[in-house]
């Protein structure tokens, strides 16, 4: 079992930890904010029940198999920038990845920071595979999971119900061999 200490990183810029009661009024103020909204699937009004649910105090201690934990990006001090969710299959071997930025500090690089920081432990961690799928219109996302050594594997159609209608879902993975040859490649 992966331990959520191990999920406490430290990047140049960044501290990834599990969510807090905390950070809920941060989390629900960018939630809503339509420009962030639109390529995700959680319903709106996007409320603080909602996101209590995300929020544990004390901090849980491990992933668990089959859920999803939710873990905060903030800048070192504690103010919430976004949001990183992880889900592992019930083996604990695969995991789906999504990410959040609060508009305000998207555009600086910040969310690549935080996705490859915690792909690079979860694969330390020895999962075999972390797989996040996209709306076809989210260009930017798209661009964040290529930058950081994920492949295009396809377009499942009409894959996700969101808000009244079906969307199509972009998928991409990354494999503990592409994430290595992709840091060691000539750039």
């Amino acid at each position: 079992m992966v331990t959520m200490s191990t999920f406490r990183l430290r990047t140049r810029r960044l501290t990834i930890r599990p969510l807090a009661p905390r950070d809920i009024p941060d989390f629900v103020r960018y939630r809503n904010v339509d420009r962030v909204a639109r390529f995700q699937d959680w319903p709106l009004p996007y409320t603080t029940g909602m996101a209590l649910q995300l929020a544990h105090d004390p901090p849980i201690t491990s992933l668990v198999p089959g859920e999803w934990v939710q873990l905060a990006i903030d800048d070192g001090t504690g103010d919430l920038l976004g949001d990183l969710g992880v889900h592992l299959d019930e083996g604990g071997q695969v995991a789906t990845i999504g990410y959040t930025l609060a508009p305000e500090h998207q555009g600086r690089g910040l969310a690549s920071e935080a996705v490859g920081a915690l792909v690079d432990r979860l694969f330390e961690h020895g999962v075999h595979r972390i797989a996040a799928t996209l709306d076809p219109d989210n260009v930017a996302s798209a661009r964040l999971v290529e930058r950081l050594g994920f492949r295009y594997e396809g377009r499942l159609r009409e894959a996700s119900y969101a808000r009244g209608g079906w969307t199509d879902d972009e998928c991409y993975a990354v494999l503990p061999t592409d994430r290595r040859d992709w840091l060691s490649r000539s750039t």
